[in-house]
């Protein structure tokens, strides 16, 4: 699949042995809001990779938020790392398996509904945050092969669907992979 400016991470959330009832759908900040502040997420990756024993051990998603903001406490950057994370959080929906279907919902609906949990959503926040890092940070040369590994260490899903498109797949589809979706 190649990767363009329309790609999406899907991560699921919440399974059973039926299938996956709980994805987040996440489209990526824009380039502008990368910019805007790509000195905290470069220090973000650094503090992140300076702890090369957590990153093997697969906790760098884990703790992704938390270096965010302590990184961002270091710069007196505390009101844009609250801005980064209100902004993807703004770009996440909540996909929801009901018996009519899939509903789509934003993260702070879904949890006052408590179709999610927070703590799920803190989970969500730090794989995008750690996904953002190193994805954005690449050049665009190898954002494919970063892309790949991002998805497999996530467990996530990269599509070019639209929100529509991916839950239409959902609704044929009994299975799929870890690195694309079904086309629709």
């Amino acid at each position: 699949m190649k990767i363009d400016d329309n790609l999406n991470v899907v991560i699921p959330l919440r399974s059973d042995d039926k299938g996956v009832k709980l994805y987040a759908y996440h489209t990526p900040i824009p380039k502008e809001v990368f910019k805007a502040n790509s000195i905290l997420l470069a220090a973000t990756n650094t503090e992140i990779g300076r702890h090369g024993e957590y990153f093997q051990m697969g906790l760098g998603p884990r703790i992704a938020t938390e270096i965010l903001i302590k990184e961002a406490k270091k710069e007196s950057q505390e009101a844009d790392a609250a801005a980064l994370l209100n902004e993807i959080k703004r770009l996440t929906t909540v996909l929801v398996s009901t018996e009519s279907g899939w509903e789509h919902m934003p993260v702070d609906a879904a949890i006052r509904a408590k179709k999610v949990e927070q703590e799920e959503w803190e989970e969500v926040e730090s794989d995008l945050i750690f996904f953002t890092c190193h994805y954005f940070l690449v050049k665009l040369s190898g954002r494919e092969k970063a892309m790949n590994a991002l998805m497999s260490l996530l467990q996530g899903l990269k599509t070019s669907s639209t929100i529509t498109a991916f839950i239409n797949s959902l609704q044929t589809s009994t299975t799929i992979g870890l690195s694309e979706t079904k086309a629709a």
